[in-house]
């Protein structure tokens, strides 16, 4: 609360009151709705949190710049939305413009840009930032944060290249406040225990989609050899583990008397599902491919740079609402955007939207990506010319659809037809806007919705890739074999995401 007139407060005094004073609020929830629990990830294991205090505290600490209360708030309510059903955060501001302050006025440090490696006597070498910093625990997989380390005095133009980097190194355990870590010198020589080196980030584990198996055991056991040898030579599966309901962010029903398997999230009963017919090895490896697709998809939504110095506002991200005749609405995107067709007097109208990006910094040319995911599990990188475009300072670009050869910044939003016929009347999407500071390919994440049959090529990661690029790449072929190069080029880069929810009525419904 700023400039509360606290004078006027007492003991008697109702709740109430406090909405008098200027003041920001941060809800979990709608009034009318409840707080949903789940399991997540700590420090000692697997834990269960509230979905919007796990996603508060995730958002803070993957941050390397300062975030204002509406930029966090946009990625927490689309992660939200995303993991749990039937819960909508809350952002309301007595003075819409302190939304744009820093969250807590800045009380909270944004992560630094480089860390200190050095040797501890008990634990070996060690850097100075552990869970509390955003460093996650090494995968199951085997998948640690990978980081590259220069000498103690190596500028900020040095740490930009990797070929400057006097090695790499790996984490092999993570504490509250630091972490163990296991460097290996380029020229294989013994580290200088007499000194310390500065170390960036490089790579992030990208934790597999966890499913939790339920049904006919010889169903299930089909999907578990396909698993087990999905990947072109052969080895098992990175993106995808099998868990206990308890620890499940999915489950996968192989039920006999339908004669299916049901892929679904595991808080969400009501939500969209993914059938696959049969239950023999055939539909088992079917059912594999699909998991993987969606384990793409969550790991895209979630990505994000705990090592950013961007601001989150470098690029504006500006919606406007078209309305039937023709004006344009700028929407509010602080608590996501809902999208509802319009009825006409000759029918319904399917929302129509523009987007808008400016480049808002004095003086970096920024590269920008955007995305959209949709709840049909698809990622669709096309709305930006070949799928990114460069922006000088001060300088906007309107996203585009190439429709019959032309392309049109008037974007259609919709529920399609077939999910429409079966009941669906809501459903929620996230837009991703990737900001980076070197140009990446954001094709590298496209993929078409589900319920599909395809059979995926298998590619192997091109070398010479930037920082982003290399990550883009291991959403869709993760291996342990892709490690920096010495050629590549360390990029900035941070993310921002806009939940939407799109609602169609029943055509029996009068709109009034």
């Amino acid at each position: 609360l700023q400039e509360q007139q606290t004078s006027a407060a007492g003991p008697a005094m109702p709740w109430a009151a406090i909405a008098l004073g200027r003041h920001i609020l941060l809800a979990a929830c709608r009034p009318e709705q409840t707080a949903k629990e789940t399991v997540f990830p700590g420090p000692a294991g697997l834990e269960r949190r509230g979905a919007f205090s796990y996603y508060l505290q995730d958002t803070l600490q993957q941050s390397g710049a300062p975030l204002s209360y509406r930029d966090l708030f946009k990625r927490v309510n689309a992660l939200v939305q995303q993991r749990v059903a039937d819960q909508h955060p809350q952002l309301e501001a007595s003075e819409p413009a302190d939304l744009d302050q820093p969250f807590l006025g800045g009380a909270i440090p944004a992560v630094p840009a480089t860390f200190t490696l050095s040797k501890d006597r008990d634990l070996g070498w060690i850097i100075d930032a552990g869970a509390v910093h955003g460093i996650p625990q090494p995968a199951a997989g085997g998948e640690s944060t990978q980081l590259a380390f220069f000498p103690f005095d190596a500028d900020s133009a040095s740490l930009r290249s990797l070929e400057n980097a006097a090695g790499q190194a790996s984490v092999t355990q993570v504490f509250p406040g630091q972490s163990a870590v296991l460097p290996v010198r380029v020229d294989r020589a013994p580290l200088d225990t007499r000194t310390t080196y500065k170390a960036v980030v490089t790579s992030t584990p990208l934790p597999p989609l966890s499913v939790a198996f339920e049904g006919d055991p010889a169903a299930l056991n089909f999907v578990r050899q396909a698993l087990a040898s999905i990947n072109g030579t052969g080895a098992p599966s990175l993106l995808v583990r099998e868990s206990d309901l308890a620890a499940a962010e999915y489950r996968l029903l192989a039920d006999a008397e339908a004669g299916r398997y049901r892929i679904r999230r595991a808080t969400e009963a009501q939500r969209l599902a993914v059938d696959t017919d049969g239950m023999d090895a055939e539909s088992g490896l079917v059912v594999a491919y699909r998991l993987e697709h969606i384990a793409r998809w969550v790991t895209a939504a979630r990505l994000t740079n705990p090592a950013t110095q961007l601001p989150r506002d470098a690029i504006s991200l500006d919606i406007f609402r078209e309305r039937a005749d023709g004006e344009l609405e700028l929407l509010d995107t602080a608590s996501g955007v809902r999208y509802e067709y319009e009825q006409l007097e000759d029918g319904w109208r399917k929302p129509r939207v523009q987007i808008r990006l400016r480049n808002t910094t004095p003086d970096r040319r920024l590269f920008c990506m955007l995305l959209a995911l949709t709840d049909t599990y698809s990622i669709y990188p096309g709305l930006l010319h070949r799928g990114g475009v460069w922006l000088d300072p001060g300088q906007e670009v309107w996203a585009a659809e190439m429709r019959h050869g032309v392309l049109n910044k008037t974007i259609p939003v919709s529920i399609p037809d077939k999910l429409w016929q079966q009941g669906v009347n809501e459903v929620h999407d996230i837009l991703k806007l990737i900001v980076s500071t070197d140009e990446a390919d954001a094709t590298l994440m496209q993929q078409d919705e589900l319920p599909v049959t395809f059979a995926p090529t298998m590619r192997n990661i091109p070398r010479n890739l930037n920082s982003l690029n290399r990550l883009m790449a291991r959403v869709h072929t993760r291996s342990y074999g892709a490690e920096a190069e010495s050629d590549d080029v360390y990029v900035d880069w941070t993310t921002v995401e806009i939940a939407s929810t799109i609602v169609r009525p029943a055509e029996a419904i009068e709109v009034v």
